[in-house]
Formats: C-alpha cells, sequence, structure tokens
C-alpha cells in the first residue's frame, strides 16, 4: 500500500532551516565480501553498506513495493576535517537512499589527515554513520587523484559489476530526481544507439577543448600542469570532478589502465579524458545531461550563491519537486 508523506521533521544545516518529508529506506544489499586488498590499504571502511541503514522504512509512492532497475554508490571525495560539509550532505541530498527505480548510497572518501583531533572524531563519526572509506593516503587537493584511485579499487573489490559508480566532490547540490532521469537517459542511449557500455555521465560539467593552464601565478593557478606533465594544448574531452557517474564495468577497465599511465593531479581529466581514451572509449560515449543535475557551492562561502542558506534553499526547491514522485529517505 503507497503511504503518502505525513511526517515533517526539522532538518538544521548548520545555518539554515528547512522543512522536509522524513522517509526512509533499507538499502540494497548485493554487495561482494570477503574481497582482500591489493595496493591500497583502508583504515575505515563503510561498514553500513552491508546492513539495512533504517529500520523503519517509509516511503512515497510506490519507492517501498521494489521495482528497483539499477544501484548506484557515490564516492564523495572529502577532507578528513570536513565534518560539517559532511554532515551537511547527510541532512539533505544525501539522505535519499531510493529515487523512483534506482537504489542510491554515499560513501565519503577521505585520506590521512595526520591530526590526532581528527582522526579520533573520524573514527567517532565512522562508527555513528558506517559512511567513511579512509585510505592510507594523503589527504590534500594535490593528491586528490590517488584519493579517487582509493575509492575506485575499493569499488572494483567490492561492488558487483551491475551496479553504477559516481565520483564527485563535497561542497555540491545534487538534483537527485534529475540524476536518476539522466541515469535512465543513458541507459536509452545504450539500447538506442546499440552501445555495449554504459557511459559516462558529466552531472556537472564536460570539457570539450579546453586548455591547459600554463600561467603558474595566474587567477587559475590551482589548475596549473605544466608541459612537462601534459604537452598538447587541448585536454581530451572529459567531465569535470564536480560529479561524474559510470558503470562498475568501466570503472574496472579505467583502473587496470591507471596501473600503467602516469598520473596528473587533475583527476577528471586523467581518468575520464586520458585514461578513457586508452579503454577505446570515443567521445560520443561522454555526454552531459539536457538539465543540470549539480551544482557547486564553492566550499560554502559567504557569497550570496554560495552560502549554506542558499544550499538549503536549493535542498527545499528540489524537495519539493519530488512530492509526486517515488522516494525514500533516511536520516542517521
Amino acid at each position: 500500500m503507497q503511504r503518502k508523506c505525513s511526517i515533517l521533521t526539522t532538518l538544521i544545516l548548520v545555518v539554515g532551516v528547512v522543512t522536509v518529508c522524513r522517509i526512509v529506506f533499507e538499502v540494497n544489499q548485493s554487495i561482494k565480501l570477503g574481497q582482500t586488498h591489493t595496493d591500497q590499504i583502508y583504515l575505515k571502511e563503510p561498514w553500513a553498506l552491508f546492513k539495512n541503514r533504517c529500520s523503519s522504512p517509509v516511503c512515497t509512492g510506490n519507492a517501498s513495493v521494489g521495482n528497483v532497475t539499477w544501484s548506484m554508490v557515490i564516492f564523495v571525495k572529502s577532507s578528513a576535517n570536513s565534518f560539517i560539509r559532511r554532515e551537511i550532505l547527510r541532512r539533505s541530498w544525501a539522505s535519499l537512499f531510493r529515487v523512483e527505480e534506482g537504489n542510491i548510497t554515499v560513501v565519503f572518501v577521505v585520506g590521512l589527515s595526520g591530526a590526532r583531533f581528527t582522526e579520533r572524531r573520524l573514527t567517532k563519526e565512522s562508527k555513528e554513520h558506517g559512511d567513511i572509506l579512509q585510505f592510507n593516503g594523503p589527504d590534500d587537493y594535490r593528491n586528490i587523484a590517488l584519493k579517487t584511485l582509493a575509492g575506485m579499487e575499493w569499488a572494483s573489490l567490492h561492488l558487483p559489476s551491475t551496479f553504477l559508480y559516481s565520483s564527485m566532490d563535497d561542497d555540491f547540490m545534487v538534483d537527485m530526481l534529475k540524476m536518476t532521469k539522466t541515469i535512465n537517459k543513458g541507459f536509452e542511449l545504450m539500447r538506442k544507439d546499440s552501445w555495449f557500455e554504459f557511459p559516462i555521465i558529466c552531472m556537472f560539467r564536460m570539457g570539450v577543448d579546453e586548455k591547459p593552464v600554463r600561467d603558474e601565478n595566474g587567477i587559475f593557478k590551482k589548475w596549473f600542469i605544466s608541459e612537462s606533465l601534459f604537452k598538447w594544448p587541448v585536454f581530451p574531452r572529459y567531465c569535470h570532478g564536480g560529479m561524474y557517474t559510470t558503470s562498475m564495468r568501466i570503472i574496472d577497465q579505467l583502473l587496470r589502465e591507471s596501473w600503467s599511465v602516469d598520473s596528473l593531479y587533475l583527476d577528471d581529466v586523467w581518468i575520464t579524458g586520458i585514461l578513457r581514451q586508452k579503454i577505446g572509449m570515443p567521445d560520443q560515449m561522454v555526454i552531459k545531461p539536457e538539465e543540470t543535475v549539480a551544482v557547486h557551492y564553492s566550499g560554502y562561502t559567504q557569497s550570496p550563491n554560495h552560502n549554506v542558506n542558499a544550499f538549503v534553499d536549493a535542498w527545499q526547491q528540489s524537495i519539493d519537486e519530488m512530492v509526486d514522485s517515488s522516494v525514500c529517505q533516511c536520516f542517521r
């Protein structure tokens, strides 16, 4: 029997308040267990993937009666000390575990902070939420490619090949309904264009004929890359690292290729551009949504469009648009 949203709860996001429907969900459990690690050493793993997340599921529409056609894990790159950012996501879009026919789980990937207080607090967070994947490697931005690879390798070890995989940053608002529609569109393109594999979908932004930043002291110096590391005048088509989605079959292929190709700290260019070309995946299979799915909030700065209040407003709008959809939500 379908249940309507009748329970309202207050959602507090650091400095914003929004009222949402409180609905909960039990996570899909077709996970590969008993695997051993290879190159990476994982200090904390997302134990909640293997257990029921919520004890009293309450869902809208038909979400409580099955009809799941795909499952996905979103790996969110986060700094070890970004506790507030992770909590913002847990209390907003990352609380949705079922949207229409998709099962969705969020895992936060962090490195070693080197600070005892941070590590103790991270241990407590992991015990409470069960969504932390910590690898024994650097936590800084310049080594973000290692963090991305840590998530990819863990996914390759533990997730079925039928799963979808997403990689993203921790200061983004995701419209989960639009994301679900975009993923379904990807499956439609596979059938329509006879693609043997699922495409790579740029949920944030697609880079086409973008030029490398060569000015080491300019305003874009954060993305500077020398000719000794990448000599070509333009990057291959790629997905900006804010958020992209593909299949575990593709992730497995990209991961294998990464073992023999020198890495770039621009992990999005390297993985969805250079490595993608190495596995023979054509540009036509790097696609973008018809509507914006992931919006960058730039570290939740105090600018009018990038602060937490703006994020809360966007989440409220997203909830309003899902009122007639089949969704399940869980606050942990």
